[in-house]
Parts: structure tokens; C-alpha cells; sequence
């Protein structure tokens, strides 16, 4: 069952922005469970102008990995059946994986996806309405608000995706067109232009303007501080047994100082040699017996763990890394908790 989340997000949800996930984006903390920003957004946001649609924001809680519980996070928008065309414009365009900001009727912004992204899972229809279902994993139980200053001057600038865009026309001795994103037009004095699927045009008087297009809207992102690779520090704090021979971001290889193999007792570090994101860290192992573990702790202080029986390679999965905070490697004795 979802999750009740009113006493957060207040009354419902008034407006939605969206845009698509990468994995380079970094969230910037204020404070705990608080973003300020996120640094390295060079996709636009886009808004899906409500209206007559209804959205909602929920949590349900799953075991997602072996070091503890996870949190399939929801946001739903129901439109209604008689709204066919608005439901057939967003099938057609929600394809990705996002990102969404959310406004509840409080005035509060709360941010959903942003470190794994939220897939489109369904389109249905249901109680004379259609659904489309957004779905995506969250490592806390409440809803992560955003700071409103970075909503305002970052995101509600922003165009609403349409399959079509709009022309607003301005005559002059040399007329200008202006192309955004939100259906709209604007003639003065006698020239009407109308665009939908099918273009028509009609001009009345008969003029051959020279005409010159500019995008009403460019988005330049231009973070206000660039963060490095992060640090891994890698620590063999296993009494006997293994040692760790390898370390792998991604397909790239991890040198640290000093450099492997580290037998029990050693430790070193050093900088990983991919930039921030999230990524895959493979561990290699030599040795043998059981009763160790070997835990990651990411930079968004995540802890995945895995028990360690057999020599060999040892996989974990969206591992987060920036200079925000030191990653750490450990294989220790004992079983994973």
C-alpha cells in the first residue's frame, strides 16, 4: 500500500517539472533530507500544466538490497477520460527517465528521483480516468524538499513540452517570429497564423515578409562550483583469510596509495579516477574461508554490504561518488547485519 505522506506534502500537488535523469547531476545539501541545488543539470525542465489532472506523491516501503530497506517512492497523475488529447501528448513524450519537482498546495517543493531516477511504469486507465505512473527507489522515508530559491530562478523558467510548438507574430516593415514551447498566438493586425498537427496558414493582406526565428527560451547551465572526483579510502580490517587485490569504477581501474594487493591490516586511498555520479564498484578478492564481510559506504553515506564466501569478484550496484564525502571500501570480519 502507498504510503501516507499528507502530513509533508499538503493538499495534493499543484505543480509538477520535470527532466530527464543523468547520473552526472549532484544534489547540493542545505541541510538534512533539505537540497539546495543540483549541480550539473544540463537538461531543460519542463512542466506539465495540470489543469483539469490530478497528481499525487506516495511511498511504499520494500527491501531493495541485502544492507537494509529501501523506499519505492509514486507520483501519479490521473487525467480525465474526456481529456483524450492531453493523455495522448504526454504518452508520446514521457518516454525517459526523470527527475520531478513537485509544488503541494502549502506552497512547499519537494524533488523525487534524483539520485536513481523515476521510470514511466504504466499507462492505464482506470475509474474512467487516465493514469501514468511514475516509479522510482528512495533511501529515506520522507519526501526530500527542495529550496524554493533554486525552484524559482531555476526551474519554473522553463518550457511545457508540447508535440507542437506555437508562433507568436509580431508585424512590423521586417516581421519576427518567436518560437517556444507553450501553445499560444498572438496577431496584430491582420496577420492569423494557426499551427496544430495538420499547419494551416493564412495571411490576409498578401506580404512578403523577410523573417527571422529566434527560441524565446535558452537554457545555458552554469553551475556555480565544479566538484572533483571523490576520495575512496579502502581499509582490510579482516583478522585472516583475503586480501584485496582489485578495484574497479565502473571499467575504470582504481590505484590507490599505497597500491594493492592490502593484506589484513592495510589501508590506503586515493582519488577515483571517474567524475562524480552514480556508478558500478567491483571489488576483487584472493584468499578463502568464511565469516567476512565487505561493505561500501558511498558519498551520500549509503551502506551496501555483502558476505563474503569465496575469493573472486564482488559487485555493487549505484554507487554514488563526489568530493561531498570520502567513499569508503572495508572488509572486515564478521556477517553482513
Amino acid at each position: 500500500m502507498i504510503g501516507d505522506c499528507n502530513n509533508y506534502v499538503v493538499g495534493g500537488i499543484s505543480e509538477l517539472y520535470l527532466t530527464e535523469y543523468d547520473e552526472t547531476y549532484v544534489p547540493i545539501y542545505s541541510s538534512n533530507n533539505v537540497i539546495q541545488r543540483l549541480e550539473w543539470v544540463t537538461r531543460d525542465w519542463y512542466e506539465i500544466k495540470l489543469n483539469t489532472a490530478v497528481a499525487t506523491y506516495g511511498q511504499e516501503m520494500t527491501t531493495k538490497v541485502q544492507n537494509g530497506i529501501y523506499y519505492d517512492e509514486k507520483v501519479e497523475i490521473r487525467i480525465p477520460r474526456a481529456d483524450n488529447q492531453k493523455w495522448r501528448d504526454l504518452v508520446d513524450i514521457l518516454t525517459k527517465k526523470y527527475i520531478i519537482v513537485f509544488r503541494d498546495n502549502n506552497g512547499t517543493y519537494f524533488i523525487a528521483g534524483y539520485r536513481f531516477g523515476m521510470d514511466v511504469r504504466s499507462y492505464q486507465l482506470a475509474d474512467n480516468q487516465y493514469v501514468i505512473s511514475f516509479l522510482g527507489m528512495h533511501a529515506n522515508n520522507l519526501p526530500t524538499f527542495i529550496e524554493s530559491t533554486y525552484v524559482l530562478s531555476n526551474i519554473i523558467v522553463c518550457p511545457t513540452p508540447s508535440p507542437t510548438p506555437s508562433i507568436s507574430v509580431t508585424p512590423s516593415p521586417t516581421p519576427s517570429i518567436s518560437i517556444s514551447s507553450t501553445p499560444s498566438i498572438s496577431v496584430t493586425p491582420s496577420i492569423s497564423v494557426s499551427i496544430s498537427s495538420t499547419p494551416s496558414i493564412s495571411v490576409t493582406p498578401s506580404i512578403t515578409p523577410s523573417i527571422s526565428v529566434s527560441p524565446s527560451i535558452s537554457l545555458t547551465p552554469s553551475p556555480s562550483t565544479v566538484y572533483s572526483a571523490a576520495q575512496i579510502n579502502v581499509v582490510n580490517d579482516a583478522s585472516d583469510g583475503y586480501q584485496i587485490d582489485t578495484v574497479y569504477i565502473g571499467s575504470s581501474g582504481f590505484t590507490p596509495s599505497p597500491d594493492f594487493p592490502y593484506q589484513p591490516a592495510d589501508n590506503g586511498g586515493g582519488t577515483s579516477p571517474a567524475g562524480p555520479g552514480t556508478y558500478t564498484v567491483t571489488v576483487g578478492l584472493t584468499g578463502t574461508g568464511t565469516g567476512y564481510n565487505l561493505t561500501i559506504i558511498d558519498s551520500h553515506t549509503i551502506i551496501q554490504c555483502e558476505n563474503v564466501t569465496s575469493a573472486g569478484s564482488y559487485v555493487f550496484t549505484n554507487v554514488y561518488l563526489s568530493s561531498m564525502a570520502t567513499c569508503y571500501i572495508i572488509l572486515s570480519d564478521g556477517a553482513c547485519i
